[in-house]
C-alpha cells in the first residue's frame, strides 16, 4: 500500500478515501457509501473529530467497479505528529456496524526559518561576484561610487 506523507499543520485538507470491498473468503464486504458520515473520525488515535466533508461524487478509485467514497479531513484537527507513521479511520455504517482503518503516513517535520540545522548561505561557485565587491581588490575603498 501507498504511504501518504502530510504536514501536521498544513492548513489545507487531506483526502482520504473509504474504499469498497466485496466479500472474498473470510474478508467481509464493505460498502463505503452506506457509511454513517456522522461517526466518521480520522487521526493519531483514529478518535478524532477532525471530518470536514465528504464528496457527493463518487468514483471508483480502486478499480473494483464499485463505488467509493471520499472524505476530506482537517489535518491540524487528526492530532499528528512528528514521526507518527500511520493514520486510523474509524466509523460506523447506518446500521450500526463498526468499521475501522489503518493507512501508512510520514509526517514531516514542520522547520521554521528559526531552525539552527537549516543549511547556511553560500553563494553558488558560478556566480559572478565582479570586480570592486572583493576584498583582494585594491581600488574598492567600501564605498560606492554614485556620480
Amino acid at each position: 500500500s501507498e504511504e501518504t506523507r502530510l504536514n501536521p499543520k498544513q492548513k489545507r485538507d487531506i483526502p482520504i478515501a473509504l474504499l469498497s470491498r466485496r466479500a472474498k473468503g473470510d474478508v467481509t464486504a464493505f460498502d463505503p457509501l452506506k457509511a454513517d458520515v456522522n461517526s466518521i473520525t480520522f487521526g493519531r488515535s483514529g478518535d478524532e473529530k477532525s471530518l470536514t466533508r465528504c464528496l457527493k461524487e463518487h468514483r471508483d478509485l480502486n478499480h473494483d467497479r464499485m463505488p467509493d467514497l471520499v472524505c476530506l479531513f482537517d489535518v491540524p484537527s487528526a492530532g499528528f505528529e512528528e514521526d507518527d507513521v500511520a493514520g486510523k479511520l474509524k466509523g460506523q455504517t447506518v446500521g450500526g456496524s463498526s468499521f475501522e482503518a489503518v493507512g501508512k503516513l510520514k509526517v514531516q517535520r514542520v522547520r521554521s526559518h528559526r531552525d539552527d540545522d537549516r543549511p547556511k548561505y553560500r553563494p553558488h561557485p558560478g556566480w559572478y561576484h565582479g570586480k570592486g565587491h572583493g576584498q583582494d581588490d585594491d581600488r574598492h575603498d567600501g564605498k560606492h561610487d554614485r556620480r
